[in-house]
């Protein structure tokens, strides 16, 4: 029997062969052995009867999308959130600003930062982040934990 690949929905198996469900149109179709270990190396979670159900399918499922989540080179992490009022252009926002949002529950305004207390980007606990103004934000900081000074610019 060949390895079954994480989210295909499965009838039986016989002789390697697998009947399978298509994602899309929910038909039942027998996948040859090879797709099987095709799907699995290359991660693919969703099994297609054709290839306009493929197409249709990578519509609904990007076969790059990772959950709506990614970190920037910068070190921040961004979240998909359409529907969000202050989301960049392509549609993502700073994951540290919606925890902070969701926490004091209202959107932070234009001049209102959220500040890492210990300087890591992609640490977004709450109670790693505090809010500032832009003014209060800019210049020498000192670090409440461990009493060094640094500049914010």
């Amino acid at each position: 029997m060949s390895k079954i690949p994480r989210g295909w929905t499965v009838f039986e198996q016989v002789d390697g062969w697998t009947r399978c469900e298509c994602d899309v149109c929910a038909r039942q179709f027998w996948r040859h052995p090879s797709h099987a270990a095709i799907a699995e190396r290359r991660r693919q979670r969703y099994a297609y009867c054709s290839r306009q159900c493929l197409a249709l399918g990578h519509k609904k499922h990007p076969p790059n999308w990772k959950g709506g989540r990614f970190k920037c080179r910068d070190g921040y992490i961004n979240i998909w959130a359409p529907d969000h009022p202050h989301t960049k252009t392509n549609q993502y926002i700073l994951e540290h600003r919606l925890i902070v949002e969701e926490n004091i529950g209202r959107y932070l305004g234009k001049d209102e930062l959220v500040h890492h207390i210990n300087g890591i980007r992609d640490d977004n606990r709450i109670e790693n982040l505090i809010i500032l103004t832009r003014k209060n934000h800019l210049g020498m900081v000192l670090c409440p934990h461990c009493g060094k000074s640094f500049a914010i610019k």
